[in-house]
């Protein structure tokens, strides 16, 4: 993994160890109320925060997963550019450029 995918992948384990968190903190005192247990479907707050904390997770989940898996070695360069990189560090010569830049015009 790289740099930018161990960041991803710790921000997403931060993420999930801070809901547990908040979870353990604020659940309790939602369902408990005067010794009876709600369940999350019959308390007057849970059902409208799960649904939006699980659109939430799901969609961070969603998020972090294309960013691990998407092309990071995208190049933005096109072949011509490439090809003047080649010929300033003097990898080519000029004669190999205009041969190859013309090849490559042609095929567009």
């Amino acid at each position: 993994m790289n740099e930018k995918q161990m960041k991803y992948f710790w921000g997403s384990i931060i993420f999930i160890i801070a809901i547990a968190i908040l979870v353990r903190i604020f659940i309790p005192t939602v369902f408990w109320r005067d010794g009876n247990y709600y369940p999350h479907m019959y308390s007057r707050f849970m059902f409208p925060l799960g649904m939006f904390a699980m659109v939430l997770f799901w969609g961070f989940v969603i998020y972090v997963v294309l960013k691990l898996f998407s092309d990071n070695n995208k190049k933005s360069d096109n072949e011509l550019t490439i090809l003047k990189r080649r010929l300033s560090r003097g990898e080519i010569t000029i004669e190999e450029y205009e041969k190859i830049s013309e090849r490559l015009k042609g095929e567009r």
